[in-house]
């Protein structure tokens, strides 16, 4: 995906179309959020997270800090 584009193409599959995560996962990297390696995170690497997702809290903090996101208290 190039760096300075505003959106995120995610391609429905028979894998991602079960996991409504995935959506979430691809909008977290266009706010420049990268892969975090514990299974129940949203940014885990593979389609085997974990429900409940979590973000640690500098994700969430990164994420609300995003051009992309209006965070309202």
């Amino acid at each position: 995906m190039p760096i300075l584009t505003n959106y995120a193409t995610v391609t429905a599959g028979p894998i991602i179309a079960n996991d409504i995560s995935a959506p979430a996962h691809e909008v977290a990297h266009r706010c420049n959020l990268w892969h975090f390696d514990r299974k129940g995170n949203l940014l885990y690497p593979k389609n085997s997270r974990t429900h409940p997702y979590w973000l640690m809290r500098w994700q969430r903090n990164y994420l609300r800090d995003s051009r992309h996101v209006i965070y309202l208290f």
